[in-house]
Order: C-alpha cells, then structure tokens, then sequence
C-alpha cells in the first residue's frame, strides 16, 4: 500500500584548526577538525564519495573513488591511506564500519563485490561477491547483517556475515541510490529512491512495508537517524531537509541555501554536506528544522575549496563526518558534546565555543578564498 504523506512547511600535524564562534540554532558546544587530507589529496580529478563514522566515535573514513580509501583515528589523530591498487580495484564508493571496530566494509563497483578491510592491520581480509555492482553500504548495529544496495539498478542484497551469503534481496525501481539507514532493531531498512518517496522495508524477508511520498521533495539523496529514531533525509533537488517519523509523518524544512547531498543529525543540530557554496556547512535545528547559521571549514592545501558530499555520524550523534566532493576537499568532522562517546573523545586542540543566540555570525581563524563553483557530479 502507498502513503500519501502531506508536509507542513600518520600524525595529522597540518591539520586546520577552526574556531567557531556563535552557530544558531544549535545549542551544543561543537568543534571542528578540518581538513583532513584523504587519500590522493593532491589531484581534484578524483571524486570524493562516502564517509563513514563508527557507531563508538572512535573512527572515521571517506572513500576516494579513484583514488582509495582514508582511516582516520579521532583519539590519536592520525590517518591510514590505502591506495585503490592496494584494494585492487578501480572504482570505489561507499563504505561502512561493523559494529565491533574489527572491519571496515568498502563498496568496490569494479569488481561487483564488498572489500572487507581488517583494522588490526588495515590488511585485506576477505572479499563478499554481488550479483550487481554495489555502492551504499549499511550494517546492522548487532554485527549480524551488511545491506549493499546498487547504484544503478535499485537491487538491495542482505549479506549474512557469519558465511557471508546472500540470505535475501530485494529488486526495486530507482537509480541512483546513495544512502539507505537501519533502525536500532534492524527489523526496518529505509531507502530513498531518488525522487520523492523513501521506502521502509521490512529486513526479515526483504519486503517493502511501505512506501512514504514526501510532498515537495524531488532527488532524496541521503537519510540517517536521529536519537529519537525519526529519519532525517536530504533532498537534493529542491534543497530540503526532512524529518520523518518511524510511522511515516514528514515535516519539510524552508529551503536551504544549498544543495542537499547529505543531512545529519547531532543531538540537537543537523548538518549539511553543501555541494553549492564553498567552505560552507549550513546548520539546521533538529527540533524545529529552523535553519542557522552554517558552519565554515577550511580546504586543503591546493584545494577548490570544501564543498560536502557524504556523510555520516556515531550512534549518539557526538562525531559526524562529511567527505568532500573532490578528493582536494578532505575530510572533515564535526564533534558535539551531547552524547556518551563525546565526553570520551580526547581534546585534539580544537577551540570551542558553546553557541548561544541566533543571527549572530562566526569568528573564523584563518583566511578562505570564496570561489563561487556550481558542481554536480555526474
């Protein structure tokens, strides 16, 4: 049955150090490290494509599609490149961590399989093979499944990963698909189709329970979860952010003054990977999706300026993680202290500052050159 919703309304010793001064409407005290050079930094022909964040916090990591994957270590602030020759493959996308911190799960489009990397060594352990060519990755919080979605075709394959067998599939319309998210009980995948319409589909045996329109949306690209367990997802299309219940109840943000490749909530905050403006990560409050100031970060050196694609964020929303649209853009990750992994992450040298009232403006340390580029990958 369809829904027919209605909406109202290595150490990393170079790495840029922003101050943030007031951010509105967020009321957490936040910080930022950025950029962190990922894996061939040096070369804007390569496309940045997923981020990933541990459900701990402790790990992050962006893939590079050409270029190879970065693991970065948030308490030692360090990083690991691996090379796609290393991976042997050509093309990589998106990635996931298990739950445990053991594995880092790569989508390898080349090869139609999941590269599975060992973190003890950051060694190959193993490849799963598909059916399709895989790119959006997501696994469930108990470390049983992997759900690996194609980009082309819409197939969505559950991998059991005590023998990493198919156990079931789903082949739906809809291409281009870049997220999906898992609630906590991992009874109910959500997938957005890269239209106007998520679907909840039931993991037990891989069927679609419902099918939610979201009045006013046209390309959703992105969605994850929120503490309270609403879908929080990202139009592209006509630069929405929307909040949707576990019972399919949608609210609409304005538009936002980007375009929407990633949304991700915090505890109290949900930001934007903006594929629009440069250095630009445009802020959102999560309860009344009333829009902010938005957050400046700095670029690597050389670089065309951050402009957000992927993204990601632990359990608690403490650390989330945006990679950049070219591999020039880095990394970049966005700590909150609102969560029980916050309080254990270690002070990496980042100034914070708590936000307070909204419509005031940011102190930025450093200069940033504003070079207006419309892009948007192909």
């Amino acid at each position: 049955m369809k829904n027919i919703l209605s909406i109202s309304g290595v150490a990393i010793a170079a790495t840029a150090l922003v101050t943030l001064g007031v951010v509105s409407p967020a009321s957490a005290a936040v910080s930022i490290v950025a950029p962190i050079e990922t894996a061939n930094a040096a070369d804007d022909s390569y496309y940045g494509i997923g981020a990933a964040v541990s459900n701990d916090g402790s790990l992050a990591a962006a893939t590079v599609e050409y270029g190879g994957v970065t693991i970065y270590n948030v308490a030692a602030d360090t990083k690991v490149d691996i090379s796609n020759q290393a991976l042997g493959s050509g093309d990589i996308g998106g990635l996931t961590f298990s739950p445990d911190n053991n594995f880092l799960y790569v989508a390898d489009w080349s090869n139609d399989a999941v590269i599975v990397i060992d973190l003890s060594d950051n060694s190959i352990d193993r490849t799963i093979s598909f059916p399709f060519a895989p790119w959006t990755l997501e696994a469930s919080r108990d470390g049983a499944y992997l759900y690996a979605n194609s980009y082309s075709s819409g197939d969505l394959v559950q991998v059991d990963l005590s023998d990493d067998s198919l156990s079931s599939s789903l082949s739906v319309s809809g291409s281009e698909i870049k997220s999906m998210c898992l609630s906590a009980d991992g009874a109910t995948l959500y997938k957005p189709e890269y239209d106007d319409t998520v679907l909840a589909i039931n993991t037990s045996d891989m069927s679609v329970s419902a099918t939610w329109t979201l009045d006013g949306a046209s390309e959703t690209y992105s969605c994850e979860l929120d503490n309270d367990g609403n879908l929080i997802v990202g139009d592209y299309g006509n630069s929405l952010v929307f909040k949707v219940t576990p019972e399919g109840v949608a609210t609409s943000s304005d538009e936002v003054n980007a375009y929407v490749y990633s949304a991700v909530p915090s505890c109290d905050a949900i930001y934007v990977a903006d594929e629009n403006n440069e250095a630009n990560i445009p802020v959102l409050d999560l309860s009344s999706l009333a829009i902010g100031d938005a957050l400046t970060v700095d670029e690597t050196s050389g670089g065309s300026g951050f402009y957000g694609y992927g993204g990601d964020r632990s359990l608690d929303g403490s650390v989330i993680a945006f990679s950049g649209y070219y591999a020039t853009d880095g990394l970049v990750l966005i700590k909150s202290d609102c969560g029980s992994s916050s309080s254990a992450l270690p002070d990496t040298g980042v100034d914070t500052v708590t936000p307070i009232a909204a419509g005031l403006g940011m102190l930025v340390v450093g200069a940033i050159a504003i070079v207006a580029i419309r892009r948007r990958k192909a």
